[in-house]
């Protein structure tokens, strides 16, 4: 089981409290958050994929692109591999799709069968966005 982040220091706490503020200031906070705590997720993450044998199964939900599906599959791991976003879709198909161990769904996963709207961020101004920042659903 991963590690529950708890805030180290006064700043990430601070940022904690802002997550459930204001949408434009919620963002903020939340990236801050993530960017502070990357190094501690990451390390935790390599550790849980040194732990991975030949055969073990893994789940990529919102695959993205598939940097973390390539890591398990490299590891030895059998890995199912999600992604709703068809140019994101794409793309994954291109980085991990040459690995015999890796399944790929073009869907999102849910708590129940349904169909959802798969929202897109507007284009940046040069009319340009990866897809894979900016889909939700």
């Amino acid at each position: 089981m991963m590690n529950q982040y708890n805030p180290d220091t006064n700043f990430q706490r601070f940022l904690m409290v802002c997550q459930c503020g204001p949408n434009y200031l919620s963002r903020l906070a939340t990236r801050a958050l993530r960017k502070s705590l990357h190094e501690r997720v990451q390390r935790d993450f390599d550790e849980k994929i040194s732990e991975l044998k030949a055969g073990d199964i893994c789940i990529d939900l919102g695959a993205n692109v598939g940097v973390f599906t390539r890591k398990m599959a490299e590891a030895g791991a059998v890995v199912y591999a999600f992604e709703p976003d068809p140019e994101t879709f794409e793309k994954l198909k291109e980085n991990v799709g040459d690995l015999s161990n890796v399944v790929l769904y073009q869907q999102a996963v849910g708590a129940k069968n349904d169909r959802v709207l798969l929202r897109r961020a507007k284009s940046t101004r040069n009319g340009s966005m990866d897809p894979a920042l900016g889909s939700s659903v």
